[in-house]
């Protein structure tokens, strides 16, 4: 398997509920974030529901089952 580098430099957790995680996170400079592409990888995890990623309050939003 092919690792690929992370755009983020920082992904701290904020909030959580059972089934629900919040994160703030930071990009490394200079970054483009393809936020399709991280949405699709995160939603390949077992467990996970649905994620929500929001550029403007770089927020994560990531729903599982518990």
């Amino acid at each position: 398997m092919t690792q690929v580098a992370s755009p983020f430099i920082a992904l701290e957790p904020v909030h959580s509920l059972p089934g629900r995680v919040r994160y703030r996170f930071r990009l490394r400079r200079d970054e483009a974030l393809n936020r399709r592409e991280i949405t699709l990888a995160i939603e390949q995890l077992p467990g996970v529901a649905d994620v929500r990623l929001n550029l403007a309050v770089r927020v994560l939003v990531i729903n599982f089952d518990p």
